[in-house]
C-alpha cells in the first residue's frame, strides 16, 4: 500500500459507512472542542497568525480555530473531497471569511515554503505510514520559530469499566487491522521523540484525560467511537462482531457506575 494511504481512506468506504463516519466525526469534533480550545490556547494559539489544521476532516475544528483568530487566516487541509465538501458546507452556513479549504496531503502540503505560524494536526498520526516524513513536510511550511501542536492517542490509555467481552474481542481484532494498514495505534507517546528527530525546540508533551464524566455521561463518551467502522470494507466479517460490541456497550448506559476514558496526548514545538 502507498505511504499516502495509511490506515484510514474516508473515500474509500462504503456510503452506509461514510455516512456513520461523517456523522461520527462531526459529533466527536463538537463534543472535543472545549477541550481542544484549550489546547490552542495553552499551544500558543494568537489572533494574526497564518494557521494550518491538517486533516481538517468536516472543517468544524477549522471554523473554530478562525473564530478564535479573526485577524489570522486558517487553511484546513484534507484529501478526502467528500469530507471537504461537507467542510466548505459548513463553513458557508457559519459566514467564516478567514478560512479555506484545500485538498492536499501531509506528505505533499499544497503550501509555500516558510509561511505558517501554527501547524494543527489531531488523531492523524496514529494512521499514517510514515510519520517522519509528514512532519518534514509541516516543519517545511512553518516559519522559523513557528508552533507545532499534535494532538493523538496511545490506545492502551483506552479504558472502559466494566469492559463488555464483545468489545474487547472487537479490540483484539481491530489493533492488528490497523497495523497491518500502516498506522500506529501507540503513536501519541512517540510524537515528541519524533519532533526531536527532526530539530525542533522546546517540545513538551502532557496528556488530556477525556473521561466520559467530562463528556456528560457514558452514552455522549461511547458516540466517539467508530467501531471499526474505517476497516469494514477491508474485513467484511467485522459486522457481527461490531454489532455484538455495539450493543454490549450501549448497555452500558443502563448501569450506574459505568465509566469510560482516555488520554488525547498533546505534544507542542518550536521551529529552531
Amino acid at each position: 500500500m502507498p505511504d499516502s494511504d495509511g490506515s484510514y481512506t474516508f473515500d474509500r468506504f462504503t456510503v452506509t459507512s461514510q455516512e456513520r463516519e461523517m456523522a461520527r466525526l462531526q459529533h466527536q469534533a463538537t463534543l472535543l472542542l472545549p477541550i481542544e480550545e484549550q489546547i490552542w490556547r495553552l499551544a500558543g494559539l494568537q489572533d494574526g497568525m497564518q494557521v494550518v489544521d491538517i486533516g481538517c476532516g468536516a472543517g468544524i475544528i477549522s471554523s473554530a480555530i478562525a473564530r478564535q483568530i479573526p485577524m489570522g487566516k486558517v487553511w484546513g487541509i484534507d484529501r478526502s473531497t467528500a469530507l471537504l465538501d461537507a467542510a466548505a458546507q459548513f463553513q458557508s452556513s457559519q459566514q467564516i471569511p478567514n478560512l479555506s479549504f484545500i485538498p492536499g496531503d501531509v506528505y505533499d502540503l499544497p503550501l509555500p515554503d516558510g509561511t505558517i505560524d501554527f501547524a494543527y494536526e489531531r488523531l492523524l498520526f496514529q494512521h499514517l505510514t510514515a510519520p517522519l516524513r509528514a512532519l518534514a513536510q509541516i516543519d517545511r511550511v512553518l516559519k522559523p520559530g513557528g508552533k507545532i501542536c499534535l494532538v493523538d492517542v496511545v490506545d492502551s490509555w483506552f479504558t472502559i469499566d466494566p469492559e463488555p467481552p464483545a468489545f474487547t474481542a472487537l479490540r483484539q481484532r481491530l489493533l492488528p487491522i490497523q497495523r497491518v494498514q500502516g498506522g500506529d495505534p501507540q503513536v501519541g507517546g512517540k510524537l515528541g521523540n519524533y519532533l526531536s528527530g527532526l530539530g525542533f525546540g522546546q517540545i513538551e508533551t502532557r496528556v488530556e484525560v477525556v473521561t466520559s464524566d467530562k463528556l456528560g455521561g457514558i452514552a455522549r463518551f461511547l458516540e466517539l467511537l467508530s467501531f471499526g467502522n474505517p476497516y469494514h470494507s477491508i474485513d467484511p466479517d467485522l459486522d457481527a462482531l461490531v454489532a455484538s460490541a455495539r450493543e454490549a456497550t450501549v448497555a452500558l448506559a443502563t448501569l450506574p457506575h459505568a465509566w469510560a476514558a482516555f488520554g488525547l496526548f498533546v505534544t507542542t514545538g518550536r521551529k529552531c
